[in-house]
């Protein structure tokens, strides 16, 4: 039974499953130049516009949000009540970076001009 199931396939899963008297369909170079004169005719990757590619890529990004986190195992209410605890923790983390960043970097430089100068030189208006 096994020996009539290898002639019967015309390309087995495995080149070394292959039967006796089956054809080498991988490595005749007839095969090759067909397969590689039919390629450059014919475009096999069809367009796809960018509208459609950035959707996609907003759609895998969900999906990975979701199954990082489980969402896909909540009720649509828990989903609502998770995310807008996850949007307001990214909205006050962005409040935090917009008004305390460019003090903070104030700060640092002036520190910064202080312990390597010894003094404020130059930059007094900007440190105090």
């Amino acid at each position: 039974m096994a020996a009539d199931y290898h002639v019967l396939e015309p390309f087995p899963l495995f080149v070394d499953s292959a039967g006796p008297s089956s054809p080498n369909y991988f490595f005749s170079k007839m095969s090759m130049l067909s397969l590689i004169n039919s390629s450059s005719v014919i475009n096999l990757q069809p367009t796809i516009f960018v509208p459609s590619k950035v959707t996609n890529y907003i759609r895998l990004r969900y999906y990975q949000y979701e199954v990082t986190f489980g969402l896909y195992m909540m009720t649509p209410g828990e989903r609502y009540v998770f995310n807008t605890i996850i949007l307001g923790i990214f909205a006050a983390l962005l409040c935090g970076v917009y008004f305390g960043l460019q003090p903070f970097l104030v700060r640092l430089i002036c520190r910064s001009i202080w312990y390597l100068s010894g003094s404020y030189e130059g930059v007094e208006e900007s440190c105090t």
